[in-house]
């Protein structure tokens, strides 16, 4: 039986690469689940998902946009440690994504409320309305939320800018294998554009889509609290960037608890993806390709959210700037 790595003992991940040594890593390992934990696909691709995730894969940068996706994820991720206490990664993601995308009608006319909030992460199955609930509570407390009366919320200027970071950062990987993304990704820098994506994520959450789909065996491992940040961060040591990490450094820099990041290994392994060996732990050729599809079904979704985040901020634009026309002819009469 293979022994478990100990809270200070390094781990070695396949292709000899170390994985010890907390302090090291505390730069570059935390937030990709911000960016990928729990974004959607649904249970059952539409046509042609398949064909369009081997040619996402096929690309010569596709390696490479995985990579940066997932460094520049981790290191949100570990910026933001007030929504880090409340709920599971993917539980702030759905939060803070459903905050801007209701503020801007999605789920109905009645804008951001925080009860619906909660009911509507609910229905995600990502995180339970209670969390939400003391998520928005923090939210406004930290700022990225304001009262905006009759009992809703809305977005601050410090939400806005942490969801344009981050979709700087995706759209920016992106565009290495989605030529169609460089058009949101010029226009990171407006709002309607950052709604807009984030209106196209939200309502893929809503109809249930999972990214997990295109790679099932990546689901129960990426289940446990902070459980694809521990798998990015053996792969990216394994592929040699990333500095070694420790279980127990995994464990403080996901802030989660030691026997969570334990769970997630021994779940990992019973999948078929990693090998646990004394004192090291060994990814399988397995673990690389779930990634893959993974990646690819994010990347297929993000590319698809980028179209639309273009057309919706073109139309609102469009329509402001009829309603102005109407005004000022309404006031020259």
């Amino acid at each position: 039986m293979p022994a478990r790595a100990g809270a200070g003992q390094p781990i070695r991940a396949t292709r000899g690469v170390p994985i010890g040594d907390a302090a090291a890593v505390r730069r570059t390992v935390a937030a990709a689940i911000h960016v990928c934990r729990g974004l959607m696909f649904p249970d059952e691709a539409p046509p042609g998902a398949g064909s369009d995730r081997q040619r996402l894969r096929q690309h010569p940068r596709f390696r490479q946009a995985m990579v940066v996706t997932a460094q520049s994820g981790l290191e949100l991720y570990q910026r933001q440690r007030l929504m880090s206490l409340v709920a599971k990664d993917n539980g702030r993601f759905i939060v803070t994504l459903l905050a801007l995308a209701m503020h801007h009608g999605v789920g109905g006319e009645g804008g951001l409320e925080p009860r619906r909030l909660g009911a509507l992460a609910a229905q995600t199955g990502l995180c339970s309305a209670m969390r939400a609930r003391a998520l928005v509570w923090l939210l406004t407390w930290g700022g990225y939320l304001a009262p905006a009366g009759e009992g809703r919320l809305q977005p601050t200027i410090r939400l806005m800018a942490m969801h344009r970071e981050r979709l700087g950062r995706q759209l920016a990987a992106l565009a290495l294998v989605a030529p169609e993304a460089l058009p949101a990704a010029s226009r990171v820098g407006e709002d309607l554009v950052v709604a807009g994506f984030c209106r196209a994520q939200a309502q893929r959450f809503l109809a249930g889509a999972r990214f997990s789909a295109a790679a099932p065996e990546l689901a129960g491992p990426i289940g446990r609290n902070g459980g694809l940040l521990v798998l990015l961060s053996l792969w990216l040591a394994a592929i040699g960037e990333m500095p070694p990490l420790s279980a127990a450094a995994m464990a403080r820099r996901c802030r989660v608890w030691y026997p969570e990041v334990v769970a997630t290994l021994r779940m990992a392994e019973s999948a078929g993806l990693l090998r646990r060996e004394r004192r090291a732990i060994r990814l399988l050729p397995s673990l690389e390709d779930a990634l893959e599809r993974f990646f690819a079904e994010l990347f297929r979704h993000n590319a698809e959210a980028a179209v639309e985040a273009v057309a919706w901020a073109d139309a609102q634009m469009a329509a402001r700037g009829l309603s102005a026309m109407v005004q000022a002819q309404s006031v020259s009469r």
